[in-house]
């Protein structure tokens, strides 16, 4: 008996229960609203505002992106592109870039916008997109040589049933962490590479001192060494010449004294 009850509760169970999540996903709203800030050091704005927006360079720090594809001209505020990613997803992008740079002393704050307009589908299944949505990016300065990135998220999901998948297990920040990780790890080996170069730079100027200091010393020394060549020169000649000088005037005294007597004259 009780074995017939529970082989007829997994009869039922089991076919209702995509129907009871359709239904559950049903009852979940289907727009969003979600936000993630994150503050970042020894950065410009001017930096993360070139990281957000060069687009071509994103699969270099994004390991979920294969490549990105132009949908449509360049424009100077405007990008129209498509991200491949490497489970087969498609997401079509329109990025609106707001620069909003005012300079009014070392204090003001600096806010620059970058809106994503994204719509995610498959490459296999040809119908509505999952997701659909937008991305507002907002930087802005801190006191202390850092920046603060703010990316507020506004989203639809139309599936039911991935709604309910989100809200239990993927959450919806999924999207939006997995970004700033990605960034974190981009901003981070870009600081490493800067921290190299520095130290190489350094090590060069130490040792393009060190060969300026060599060639200064031996150039001392050599110096050194003429002056003592010269003096030695300049010795020696003096001394030659007083001893040529003496000798001439011994020479002189000699003929004063030697002289021979002259012969009487005889009247």
């Amino acid at each position: 008996m009780i074995f017939s009850v529970l082989i007829t509760i997994i009869l039922v169970l089991i076919p209702s229960t995509p129907l009871f999540i359709y239904i559950l996903g049903c009852l979940l709203p289907k727009n969003h609203i979600i936000s993630r800030t994150k503050s970042y050091k020894n950065i410009t704005a001017e930096r993360l505002w070139e990281i957000l927006t060069d687009v071509e360079s994103y699969p270099l720090w994004q390991p979920t992106l294969e490549r990105i594809d132009y949908t449509s001209k360049k424009e100077k505020d405007c990008l129209v592109y498509t991200e491949n990613t490497k489970r087969n997803k498609r997401i079509t992008t329109t990025l609106i870039l707001v620069n909003n740079n005012n300079e009014e002393g070392k204090q003001q704050q600096q806010q620059q916008i970058a809106s994503r307009i994204i719509e995610e589908d498959s490459l296999k299944q040809q119908d509505k997109p999952t997701f659909v949505g937008t991305w507002t990016f907002k930087i802005t300065n801190t006191m202390d040589d850092g920046v603060i990135l703010e990316i507020e998220e506004k989203g639809s999901i139309s599936r039911p049933m991935i709604r309910l998948l989100h809200l239990i297990l993927l959450g919806f920040h999924r999207r939006l962490d997995r970004f700033l990780k990605d960034l974190g790890k981009k901003i981070q080996e870009e600081q490493q590479l800067n921290i190299k170069k520095q130290q190489q730079q350094q090590q060069q100027q130490l040792i393009n001192q060190d060969h300026s200091s060599k060639y200064q010393q031996d150039k001392e020394e050599e110096e050194e060494q003429s002056s003592h060549v010269m003096n030695k020169n300049s010795t020696t000649i003096i001394e030659s010449g007083a001893s040529l000088l003496v000798q001439e005037e011994w020479d002189l005294m000699s003929e004063i004294y030697e002289k021979p007597e002259t012969a009487s004259i005889i009247i």
